[in-house]
C-alpha cells in the first residue's frame, strides 16, 4: 500500500494567516510517495535522509519524548529545531497519530524540495495519516485530517498556521479565512511561475518565531496584510491582474524581516521587467536565500526572464488532489 500527498504552494498569507488574516495556497503537481509493506520492526528507508530503525516496543516511548520535547520548546527551554532528531521521528509520530500501527518498513520517495517552502514536511504527515487509516480502519473526515495532520505539524514548525494541513489534506486552491480552511475556484492560467532561490539556514518554525516576537502585538500592519490579501484572492477568482497586490505583499513580507536582501534584490529585477514576485513560504530572517520565489508575469515573457536575470523559472501546475492511499 502507498501513500500519496501533495506539494502546496502559498499565493499570499504566509505568516500573517497566524494573525487572522486571509490565505490562499494550491496544491502542485509534485507529489510525495509513501510506501508501506510489513515488516517485523518499524524501518525507514529515504534517498533524503539516514535510515531509521525502531521496534514496536519502542514507539511508545518515542511519542512520549516527542511531545515532551514539544512541551519544552512551548516552555521556551528550546528552539524548535530541537524537537525532532530525525525526519524518521515526524513520520512515525504522525504514523501512530489514530493508534498503534502495524510495523513495516516504509519507503519515502519524493519529488518535493525540501526545505524550499513547499510543504515537504506537511506532505510527508499527510501521507502517513493516510496510512494510518488505512492500518486502522479508522477513517477520518476532513476536518478531523486537517487537525490531525496540524497537530503532528507542530513538531516541525511550532505555532504555525492550519494552512498547509488544510491544503495538503483537501487538494486544490485552498483558502482559509478566520482560521476555517475551504476549496474555491481559483485558477492560475499559465502566468505564474516560481523559482527556487535556496534552502534558507533557518527553518520554518524559527522564522515563525521571529516574527511572532517582533510583531505579533502589531495589528495595524497585519490589518494591512489583511487587505492585501483579500484583495489578491478576489483578484484571482475575478481573473483580473494581480500584480499590484503581488508587489504590495512582498513589501510587507520584507517589513517583517523574512525577505533577505539578495532576494529583495531579485525581486527588484524582475519588476523592472514588468512582473512581480514574493517568497511563497516562510522565507528566512538571516541568510542570503529563503526557498520558492512566487513569480507573476502578465506579459509571459519567462523565457527574456530567465535569459536575462539567470533565473530557473518553473510554471506553477495545479494538483487538484488532497492526501490519498493508493494501491502499488
Amino acid at each position: 500500500m502507498k501513500a500519496i500527498a501533495p506539494a502546496k504552494l502559498i499565493i499570499t498569507g504566509e505568516h500573517s494567516v497566524v494573525y487572522g488574516a486571509p490565505a490562499l495556497a494550491v496544491t502542485l503537481d509534485c507529489t510525495l510517495q509513501l510506501r508501506a509493506t510489513p515488516s517485523q520492526a518499524f524501518s525507514v528507508q529515504s534517498a533524503h535522509f539516514p535510515a531509521y530503525e525502531l521496534t514496536p516496543a519502542d514507539l511508545p516511548s518515542l511519542i512520549s519524548a516527542l511531545d515532551a520535547r514539544f512541551d519544552t520548546y512551548a516552555r521556551g527551554d528550546i528552539i524548535i529545531d530541537d524537537v525532532l532528531h530525525h525526519p524518521a521521528e515526524l513520520l512515525l509520530y504522525s504514523l501512530a497519530s489514530l493508534g498503534a500501527p502495524t510495523p513495516c518498513t516504509l519507503n519515502v520517495s519524493t519529488a518535493i524540495p525540501i526545505g524550499a517552502g513547499l510543504g515537504s514536511s506537511a506532505s510527508l504527515i499527510a501521507a502517513a495519516v493516510k496510512l494510518a487509516e488505512y492500518q486502522t480502519g479508522n477513517t477520518l473526515d476532513h476536518t478531523a485530517c486537517i487537525h490531525t495532520v496540524r497537530h503532528c505539524e507542530r513538531l516541525q514548525h511550532g505555532r504555525g498556521s492550519i494552512l498547509d494541513a488544510a491544503s495538503v489534506t483537501l487538494g486544490g486552491a485552498v483558502q482559509v479565512v478566520a482560521g476555517e480552511p475551504e476549496v474555491i475556484d481559483a485558477q492560475l492560467g499559465t502566468h505564474w511561475y516560481r523559482h527556487n532561490t535556496g534552502t534558507p539556514v533557518v527553518g520554518t518554525g524559527a522564522v515563525v518565531d521571529h516574527v511572532r516576537q517582533h510583531h505579533s502585538n502589531d495589528n495595524a500592519l497585519w490589518q494591512r496584510f489583511s487587505k492585501v490579501s483579500h484583495a489578491l484572492i478576489d483578484g484571482l477568482q475575478r481573473g483580473q491582474s494581480v500584480t499590484a497586490f503581488i508587489k504590495e505583499n512582498h513589501r510587507l513580507l520584507c517589513i517583517i524581516g523574512v525577505v533577505p536582501t539578495a532576494v529583495q534584490t531579485l525581486v527588484t529585477a524582475i519588476e523592472a521587467h514588468g512582473g512581480a514576485a514574493k517568497i511563497c513560504g516562510a522565507g528566512a530572517h538571516r541568510g542570503d536565500t529563503a526557498g520558492q520565489l512566487l513569480v507573476y508575469l502578465p506579459d509571459n515573457n519567462a523565457a527574456a526572464l530567465e535569459r536575462h536575470l539567470g533565473l530557473s523559472l518553473e510554471a506553477v501546475t495545479m494538483n487538484p488532489h488532497g492526501a490519498r492511499c493508493a494501491s502499488d
